[in-house]
C-alpha cells in the first residue's frame, strides 16, 4: 500500500514539474515531516519520470518549518489578492 502511494505521489510530482519547470522543489507540511524514509525514495522515482523530459533533475528539497508553509501561502495570497502585497 505503502508503495503504491509513493507511486501516486511521484507520478503528480513529475507531473508538476514538467508543467512548472520550477529550479527546485520545496516539500513542507506531513510529506516533509516523515523525513529521508519518504523523501530519499520519492527523489529516486521523480528523477527517474523527469529525467527524459526535463533534462535534469529538480532538487527536492524539505521546508525548515514544518507545519505552516500551507497557512503563509493562504495569507500571502491574500494579501495579493487585497493588492497590499507586490511580488
Amino acid at each position: 500500500m505503502l508503495g503504491r502511494a509513493l507511486e501516486y505521489l511521484s507520478a503528480s510530482v513529475a507531473s508538476l514539474l514538467h508543467a512548472f519547470d520550477p529550479e527546485v522543489l520545496i516539500l513542507g507540511g506531513n510529506i516533509a515531516a516523515a523525513g529521508d524514509q519518504l523523501l530519499t525514495p520519492l527523489r529516486t522515482q521523480v528523477a527517474q519520470r523527469c529525467v527524459r523530459m526535463l533534462g535534469r533533475e529538480a532538487p527536492i528539497l524539505l521546508h525548515a518549518q514544518v507545519g505552516c508553509g500551507g497557512v503563509l501561502g493562504a495569507a500571502g495570497l491574500a494579501f495579493l489578492h487585497q493588492r497590499l502585497l507586490k511580488i
